[in-house]
């Protein structure tokens, strides 16, 4: 799909919604796979940037039904398919508050621990819902590395040789997670602010955004509270995890899974960018993704 302008996006809208006519538009092209934009603090409208993308979002109310029936007690937004000039969906905005790392930082003990309890739990009782039920619904997530000389080729441009050194031990760990593969159904993109919680009681009252969802690992669905919170954070979700879920996952196999699938992103990344396939993302900084690798890489 072509670079789609902010007057564009607004045009579309309101060519459809006259009474958005004036109303407040803000935009957020943070998205790799969509772009948003809330009406009023009221509406959310997404705009997906790519043809897979919206044949995907096509079906995405037959999965929130079936999550509706298992999470009784989360709220999941109703969209309506908008097949206009620029096609969208629209949905009313969900009621909650984003828990960011700087506000789980601000949380007390047993607030914090609340906070891993409810993910845990959301997290167990996902990867319990019965993968035939979502088979013809999903797609399978991609969980394998590159071939190492594809992903030498591009990290050889920018790590040392020492670094490169420990990569190579990082990617032979990763290569042998085979035993942690049992099929589930993951979120694959858990992070502030896709999720809502109740600020009284920080229980998980809201999901809506469902771009990640696929069948793949459990590993791979946790490494996502790793890669976008942060280690202590994973730590205790994986804790709390373990004690609520069917199997045991140690740690430093998520860890492992989240550091060598790091470089693929990576990679993935540079890629992107150097094709201009990325120029609509805001905020990405590859530089700062490299910093963070690295850091990894120390404690790894």
């Amino acid at each position: 799909m072509k670079l789609i302008s902010d007057a564009e996006l607004a045009s579309s809208i309101v060519k459809v919604f006259p009474k958005f006519e004036g109303a407040k538009f803000k935009y957020n092209r943070c998205g790799w796979t969509s772009v948003i934009v809330d009406i009023n603090d009221e509406y959310i409208c997404k705009f997906p940037r790519t043809e897979q993308k919206l044949a995907f979002l096509k079906t995405e109310n037959l999965i929130i039904e079936k999550f509706a029936r298992a999470f009784p007690e989360i709220t999941f937004p109703q969209r309506k398919f908008i097949n206009s000039d620029i096609p969208f969906y629209i949905h009313k905005k969900l009621q909650g508050e984003f828990i960011t790392v700087e506000k789980y930082n601000r949380l007390n003990t047993a607030e914090r621990e609340i906070f891993a309890d409810e993910v845990a739990s959301f997290f167990a009782r996902l990867h319990r819902l019965p993968v035939a039920e979502f088979q013809n619904l999903l797609p399978g997530k991609n969980e394998k590395l590159p071939s190492i000389d594809t992903l030498l080729s591009i990290l050889k441009t920018d790590f040392n040789a020492e670094e490169i050194k420990k990569i190579l031990k990082i990617i032979d760990d990763f290569s042998n997670l085979d035993e942690w593969s049992s099929q589930v159904v993951g979120y694959y993109d858990f992070h502030a602010h896709n999720i809502l919680f109740n600020p009284q009681n920080l229980k998980l009252c809201g999901i809506f955004d469902f771009d990640e969802v696929a069948i793949g690992t459990a590993k791979f669905d946790l490494r996502e509270i790793f890669l976008n919170y942060n280690e202590e954070i994973g730590y205790k979700v994986v804790a709390a995890y373990n004690q609520k879920a069917s199997h045991n996952i140690p740690p430093e196999v998520i860890k492992t899974s989240l550091v060598g699938w790091s470089f693929a992103e990576y990679m993935n990344m540079k890629q992107k960018i150097k094709t201009g396939e990325l120029t609509d993302v805001s905020g990405i900084n590859l530089a700062e993704f490299k910093t963070r690798i690295l850091k990894m890489m120390e404690t790894y």
